[in-house]
């Protein structure tokens, strides 16, 4: 499965009702299969653990649902309360945007994955570089972090989405408006 495919799958797959706000747009995603691809993309053997990265209600529903396939989960994040903390097999405490502190998952964890996209995208890409499995791969994290870019990436592959103009300065904005 390429990379663009997981993104199709992580992000426009519907088997269960768990729908979820990401960035204003409408994802539905079955987070047992989640977990499932991160592992057999992984190649990992069970049990193994699953690094991952913010632990708010989706992290929470995501290890409930890994926990059923025999999944053991670590999770990063700087509140010791919350909600995914409760579930998850291990918890370190850090910033999202601590390098030493993703270094610190990742030494715990055989694949990583992430919940929120507001994290240190330079430091996943080190250790991505360094041969530890992240899914979906920063790159695609890059991507919905800059918006025009996510756009752009949508259009370029077919994904549906609003007409758009990217402008770089506030004068171009009433000409991209008028030019819709």
């Amino acid at each position: 499965m390429t990379e663009f495919e997981w993104f199709r799958v992580a992000n426009y797959k519907k088997i269960e009702t768990t729908q979820v706000v990401f960035d204003h747009y409408k994802i539905f995603l079955d987070w047992t299969v989640a977990a499932y691809l991160c592992a057999r993309m992984a190649q990992i053997p069970s049990p193994f653990t699953i690094g991952i990265i913010g632990g708010g209600q989706l992290g929470r529903m995501f290890i409930e649902n890994a926990l059923k396939m025999n999944v053991r989960c670590a999770v990063l994040e700087n509140d010791e309360n919350c909600p995914a903390a409760l579930v998850a097999h291990q918890f370190v405490k850090g910033a999202l945007t601590d390098e030493a502190a993703l270094r610190q998952l990742a030494a715990v964890s055989d694949v990583l994955t992430y919940e929120i996209e507001h994290i240190n995208t330079e430091a996943l890409l080190k250790l991505e570089a360094e041969g530890k499995k992240i899914i979906p791969s920063p790159r695609i994290l890059q991507i919905s972090q800059d918006k025009g870019l996510q756009k752009q990436f949508y259009r370029n592959n077919g994904i549906p989405t609003a007409d758009f103009r990217l402008v770089n300065q506030p004068e171009e904005w009433l000409y991209a408006a008028e030019s819709m």
